[in-house]
C-alpha cells in the first residue's frame, strides 16, 4: 500500500539520490550530472531553514514500506511568479520502474491539499520545455506563462501556472481513473 508522508533527514537523502537519478530524463542529457553531495546540501539546508525563515515548505515522499518511490517538493511562490496566494512546485521525481501508478498524482494532489487549506490559490511550475514532463502539465491543464534560460547550457524552461483547484480535480479524475484500473 502506497502511503504518502513528510520526508524526514534521513528520508531526504533518498529523494536527492532519486533526484540525481530522474535528472538525466528531466533536461535530455543537456546537462552534466548533479553532483549528489551538494544537491543534498541544498535540500537539506532549504529543509531546515523553513522554521528559522517562518516560510512554509512540504517536502513529501510516496512509500511503500521503506521504499520511497517518488517525491514532490513545494513552497510558497515567489512574488514576481504570483502575487499572492500562490505556491511553487518546487521538484517532483518518480522512480522509472514505479511510473505509471498514480504516484506523481497522489504527491501533487496532497500537496495541493495542504496548500489550499491555507487559503493558497494558484501554483507555478518550472519545467524544462524538452522534458518529458512537459507534457504531463500540458495535459492537466496547467498553461505556460513564460519561458526562461535556465543551467549553465541555456536550458529553456517553461513556467506553468494553474489553479489549484483546476489542477486539482484534472488529477483527481485522473488518479480515480488509475486506481479503478488497477483494482480490475
Amino acid at each position: 500500500m502506497i502511503q504518502i508522508r513528510d520526508l524526514t533527514q534521513k528520508d531526504l537523502k533518498q529523494a536527492i539520490a532519486l533526484k540525481v537519478l530522474c535528472w538525466p530524463e528531466e533536461t535530455r542529457g543537456k546537462t552534466g550530472a548533479l553532483n549528489f553531495d551538494q544537491e543534498l546540501s541544498f535540500w537539506t539546508d532549504w529543509m531546515s531553514s523553513a522554521a528559522q525563515n517562518q516560510v512554509i515548505r512540504r517536502l513529501l515522499g510516496a512509500f511503500e514500506g521503506n521504499e520511497l518511490l517518488g517525491a514532490a517538493f513545494a513552497s510558497l511562490a515567489e512574488k514576481s511568479d504570483i502575487l499572492s496566494d500562490g505556491i511553487e512546485l518546487n521538484g517532483l521525481w518518480v522512480h522509472p520502474c514505479q511510473r505509471g501508478r498514480g504516484l506523481s498524482l497522489m504527491l501533487v494532489t496532497r500537496i495541493l491539499d495542504d496548500f489550499a487549506s491555507l487559503g493558497m490559490r494558484q501554483i507555478v511550475i518550472y519545467c524544462f520545455h524538452d522534458s518529458p514532463a512537459n507534457a504531463y502539465y500540458r495535459h492537466f491543464g496547467c498553461r505556460v506563462i513564460r519561458q526562461e534560460k535556465q543551467t549553465e547550457a541555456n536550458l529553456i524552461v517553461d513556467v506553468f501556472q494553474c489553479l489549484i483547484d483546476t489542477l486539482k480535480t484534472s488529477m483527481n479524475n485522473a488518479l480515480s481513473a488509475i486506481l479503478r484500473a488497477q483494482s480490475d
